[in-house]
């Protein structure tokens, strides 16, 4: 009801500023009799702390949740510790089964396209030292994963082990001159974007190329026989790699081989219809960010948040209730980019979107109201200020007056998204900071 009275009242307050405009005296008896107040305030207190996240989801069997980017590293951040991100990917089949009768083995190569726009950190100081496993766990496909899952991989065997790798990420570093079979046993030359390409054992792709008929029945009894493959870093850096998968043209793992004297090859791709994520873990220790958590006398002043299963900033706001009863017409959440002497901003840029959200009844973060009506209008990105600072501004009207009604608790939690999908982190000042204060605006209104 209290939502069908608000809807009722903003038409009526439409009406009236709309009559104020006429020059016919209907409204003005209204005004006379109730008087609208518009008011603006920028002092609520807000309490805020930075808070652990331990696990986000990676994997959801919704087919409307699709992630493209995975990142892989093991990255020694001068601010947020140590983070570190594997990918986990299962393969499934083109749209035919391959016929591998009387085939003969040249190689096999699994190709990663890199995301160029969610690496992170610094990429060419040290070189990346990877490894590519054989998953042999059964991955569960009808349930969610989440970030702080490992599955069971084949350590004694790796299928691969890249060493002293500086990934090349541009567009003038796209892989040219490959001979490409599947349109001509002579090959075609082709280029492909910069990727990461490993080969990979004979023996694997001797294995399945003798896999029977069965196995090629479907993509769900392919994996069942193949698990899936499983690619970390084996040596830190100060970066973190991204590889788009979802970029079936590019990437997959490739068979090539020949069959009655033609050069073919068959490519087994990656799918969102089967599991594909990263795991994540964070150490830190030592870090600028260890002693701020569930601190909220420090956190007054300097908060964190990471993207990955990093940290989310908490945000109470214990006196809302003393606007019960106001109509709010605008309420802005403004908080500033802080630059920390240990910090290195232009390798660790911050976060480009910030999302809040709250806590629903079975304790899982969900969208605040405004991002839900609101879409681009929210806000959340960050934006450079006149005097050279950086800020982020979101609008949170819809969801503060749910919070004075009632109807939601008085704690918002401000996240990076995607989570999934990125590394990057912000640190922001408090609300307590002397020059730049985080604060809540708001415009609402009294009869």
């Amino acid at each position: 009801m209290k939502k069908i009275s608000l809807a009722l009242w903003v038409i009526a307050f439409g009406i009236i500023i709309n009559s104020c405009n006429d020059p016919s005296p209907i409204g003005a008896e209204l005004l006379e009799d109730d008087q609208v107040e518009v008011l603006f305030s920028d002092t609520l207190t807000l309490r805020t702390s930075t808070v652990k996240e331990d696990n986000i989801v990676v994997y959801d069997p919704d087919p409307s949740v699709t992630f493209d980017n995975f990142l892989i590293g093991d990255m020694e951040d001068p601010v947020f510790g140590r983070a570190t991100a594997g990918l986990y990917a299962q393969l499934t089949l083109d749209f035919d089964a391959p016929n591998y009768t009387d085939a003969v083995v040249d190689s096999i190569v699994l190709t990663l396209q890199y995301d160029s726009l969610s690496t992170y950190g610094i990429l060419d100081q040290e070189a990346f030292n990877l490894g590519v496993y054989r998953i042999m766990d059964v991955v569960d496909i009808e349930n969610d994963h989440f970030s702080n899952e490992s599955f069971m991989v084949d350590e004694s065997n790796p299928l691969a082990e890249i060493t002293n790798l500086i990934p090349q990420l541009s567009r003038s570093d796209s892989i040219k001159g490959l001979i490409d079979y599947r349109f001509s046993d002579e090959g075609d030359t082709i280029d492909i974007p910069a990727s990461l390409r490993v080969h990979l054992p004979l023996s694997l792709a001797e294995e399945l190329i003798n896999y029977d008929s069965i196995v090629y029945n479907s993509d769900n009894n392919f994996v069942e026989q193949f698990n899936g493959i499983h690619v970390r870093a084996m040596s830190s850096t100060p970066g973190m790699l991204s590889v788009n998968i979802s970029e079936i043209s590019v990437s997959g793992m490739t068979v090539y081989y020949r069959r009655d004297g033609s050069n073919e090859q068959y490519t087994y791709e990656f799918s969102s219809r089967f599991v594909q994520m990263s795991n994540f873990s964070h150490d830190f220790s030592g870090s600028t960010v260890e002693n701020f958590f569930d601190d909220p006398v420090l956190g007054d002043s300097i908060l964190f948040v990471q993207s990955m299963s990093g940290p989310n900033i908490k945000i109470e706001i214990p006196n809302a209730d003393a606007f019960q009863g106001a109509i709010i017409n605008k309420a802005e959440l403004i908080f500033t980019i802080a630059e920390l002497n240990e910090d290195d901003p232009a390798n660790y840029p911050p976060i480009f979107s910030i999302i809040a959200a709250d806590l629903d009844e079975d304790e899982e973060f969900s969208f605040v109201q405004d991002i839900l009506i609101g879409g681009s209008n929210f806000g959340g990105v960050f934006i450079e200020t006149a005097d050279g600072f950086t800020e982020y501004r979101m609008n949170l009207s819809a969801h503060f007056q749910e919070i004075i009604e009632g109807n939601r608790a008085n704690t918002i939690f401000l996240r990076s998204f995607p989570k999934q999908e990125q590394a990057n982190r912000t640190v922001v000042f408090g609300p307590g900071h002397s020059t730049h204060p985080m604060k809540l605006k708001l415009t609402y209104t009294k009869l």
